[in-house]
């Protein structure tokens, strides 16, 4: 069945495409919106597949079986050599927690499901961007549910004879209404999910349905035809690069990048960009290369930060950017080429596309069970090193390994968190958001002998504040209902008598973040962080300080002893950096001395934030405050391992180790407390 006329200038528009998004990935500050090039992307694959199936439509020549395995045979193979190749990188040159995160992904890259999965991962303790090889794919996740839902239908708008623009307009109408309305409040879903991104293929669709039967871009005088293709390919570059992170994306500033490349395709080859720009033989040599350079640069990139601890110098960069030029050049030539033009070459073959389809299956269900057997074996030869990463690896979630609370704190299921030390009532409570979290263990086990029955309880992402909506840009607040509920629980329980009060403090009202893992959609920037009754004119650190003090109150006059556990240190850098145990490093091996962030340093970053909580524990005398830094730190360093023992497992998050070293000091420190109150 026949395909499109060839159009280099198409395969011109890749290229720009390809290079924008190599070029961000590269050096974002250079190219801050060279993510746009997915947009265009999406904009050449909704015209290309919806004019192809339209096409066979008409003649009556469509198949499901011709199309899958012609999207298959296009896709399939090399996506199968870039994952097979993360998965064997990373199964020796990374540590262990990471080799099990690249392999989550690994299996979500062969279901082209990647985007579903990094909206579902994000949040503000999430591992940042550069340490996810593969999460680049979401964009192919995208295009493959696109190509799930588009075919029927087409197929069935043409058998009910519906008219196709129709169904096009409605789609791309409604699609882009949807991205418009959510993406303020909801902007990680709009994002990533097709509902919000399939304006974007339906305008590349309804370019292929307006151009139905003949080229009616010739309707439009080559002069002007020419100025429009100037000034698209003009304001697609510039596009590029005024659009950055601040910038709610898609939204409307998605239409710079669409409109523009619906221009360029619907302009063509009649242009002198098209004919000698985009049709330029280097630059339809990048297209023709751009899906395979698209699959292998990032997971370049990414590894090399990831094993080196740190950003690779632009030289170091450059030369990756390099690397993937070759090896997309190296995986279309012997790879892509051969399967399209002489393995598979189906001229009607029912038996051939048969074979693409099930042999495409059987490759993308090896991989996916490669992935999924990573992850169930605990990371095959990062086994090897689990031990000297014992810390970062241990308890990374408490399913099975605590209880779930019972009785009256059942209710607290539907909570990120609520756990007890053992099965019962429970003696003493950890109320907050992550850093609450991940003290837990600690506790339970230092208060085990004594029978003491731990809680923790809580919600991600929301410090202990009552009357106050607190969420990231772009998604919603559920951390006033969470804290209610708690809260509640808490000043009910009978058995209750100590409520310890922990969170990422200076994370939610400074505006900044110290710690190395939060970037790019974790940034402290990105939070929002006001009261729930409107109070104008409050600032951030007001309205922290209003809700602490709210549910200290709250506490105290159900009877709770209260304590104030500060935060702990953040540490500019990743745990890891302090035990070079990686069998590869680009830029030699190294484990950072000191181990550990200047006293001076964490006391500038939490100066604001200590006042305050100051401010809370003298309005409040019976409250009491903990200072972990007292703990961590000596005159001149706050450390990130105790002798050969790490005390974080990521940059703000202590490690069980850790836990249990605080839990070590606070319980005599709360003994000490309680002796002279009485």
């Amino acid at each position: 069945m026949n395909e499109a006329r060839y159009r280099p200038d198409i395969d011109g528009l890749r290229a720009i495409a390809v290079l924008m998004v190599v070029a961000y990935h590269a050096a974002p500050a250079r190219l801050p919106g060279g993510f746009i090039g997915v947009d265009v992307f999406f904009v050449i694959s909704g015209y290309l597949i919806t004019g192809n199936i339209i096409r066979d439509l008409d003649r009556a020549a469509f198949t499901f079986l011709d199309f899958y395995a012609r999207r298959f045979r296009r896709i399939v193979p090399a996506l199968v050599v870039v994952l097979s190749a993360v998965w064997a990188a990373s199964s020796y040159t990374l540590l262990p927690a990471e080799v099990l995160a690249v392999a989550r992904h690994i299996v979500a890259g062969a279901t082209f499901t990647t985007n579903i999965v990094l909206w579902k991962e994000a949040g503000y303790f999430d591992a940042a961007a550069e340490s996810k090889p593969l999460l680049h794919l979401w964009s192919l996740g995208i295009e493959e549910q696109f190509y799930l839902i588009w075919p029927p239908l087409l197929l069935l708008a043409s058998t009910a004879r519906v008219r196709r623009g129709v169904v096009i307009g409605l789609l791309l109408f409604a699609s882009f209404t949807l991205n418009v309305v959510l993406v303020s409040h909801h902007a990680i879903a709009t994002f990533y999910l097709l509902p919000t991104r399939l304006w974007e293929l339906m305008l590349g669709g309804a370019l292929a349905q307006y151009q139905k039967g003949s080229n009616r871009s010739s309707l439009v005088s080559k002069p002007l035809a020419d100025a429009a293709a100037a000034a698209a390919i003009t304001l697609l570059v510039a596009t590029a690069f005024m659009i950055n992170g601040a910038n709610t994306f898609p939204g409307w500033w998605a239409l710079a990048p669409t409109v523009t490349t619906a221009l360029l395709i619907l302009t063509g080859e009649r242009t002198w960009v098209g004919r000698s720009l985009l049709s330029w033989n280097p630059a339809v040599l990048v297209g023709l290369i751009s899906y395979p350079l698209y699959l292998w640069h990032y997971p370049l990139l990414a590894l090399a930060r990831i094993v080196d601890d740190a950003n690779p110098p632009a030289a170091v960069r450059a030369g990756l950017c390099a690397l993937a030029m070759l090896l997309a050049w190296l995986t279309w030539r012997f790879i892509e080429q051969p399967i399209q033009k002489r393995l598979f070459v189906f001229r009607g073959s029912r038996r051939l596309m048969t074979q693409c389809v099930a042999g495409s299956l059987v490759c993308l269900v090896a991989i996916a069970t490669g992935g999924w057997t990573t992850r169930e074996s605990r990371g095959y030869a990062a086994r090897q090193r689990a031990q000297a990463f014992d810390d970062l690896t241990r308890l990374q979630k408490f399913d099975n390994a605590f209880p779930l609370c019972s009785g009256d704190f059942a209710r607290g299921h539907s909570l990120s968190w609520c756990y007890t030390s053992t099965q019962g009532d429970p003696d003493l409570a950890i109320f907050g958001d992550s850093h609450a979290y991940y003290l837990f263990p600690g506790f339970a086990e230092q208060y085990r002998p004594r029978g003491v029955n731990v809680l923790v309880i809580g919600q991600t992402a929301c410090p202990p504040l009552v009357n106050v909506r607190s969420f990231q840009k772009g998604t919603t607040d559920q951390c006033r209902a969470a804290n209610t509920l708690a809260l509640d629980l808490l000043s009910a329980s009978r058995t209750v008598k100590t409520v310890v009060l922990a969170s990422l403090g200076p994370y939610y009202f400074s505006g900044s973040s110290f710690a190395a893992d939060h970037s790019g959609i974790n940034d402290a920037a990105n939070w929002i962080l006001e009261p729930a009754d409107n109070l104008l004119g409050e600032s951030k650190p007001q309205t922290f300080a209003r809700g602490l003090a709210a549910t200290v109150s709250q506490l105290e006059h159900a009877g709770k002893r209260v304590v104030l556990f500060i935060d702990v240190p953040e540490l500019d850098f990743r745990p890891e950096a302090c035990v070079d145990v990686r069998p590869l490093r680009l830029l030699g091996s190294h484990a950072r001395t000191p181990c550990g962030v200047a006293r001076s340093r964490v006391a500038a970053r939490q100066a604001a934030y200590r006042r305050l909580i100051a401010e809370v524990a003298s309005a409040h005398p019976g409250a009491r405050v903990f200072d972990p830094v007292d703990v961590l730190c000596d005159a001149e360093l706050c450390n990130a391992k105790d002798g050969t023992r790490l005390l974080y497992r990521d940059s703000h998050h202590v490690s069980v180790y850790g836990s249990e070293y605080l839990a070590a000091r606070f319980e005599p420190w709360l003994d000490g407390f309680q002796a002279r109150s009485q």
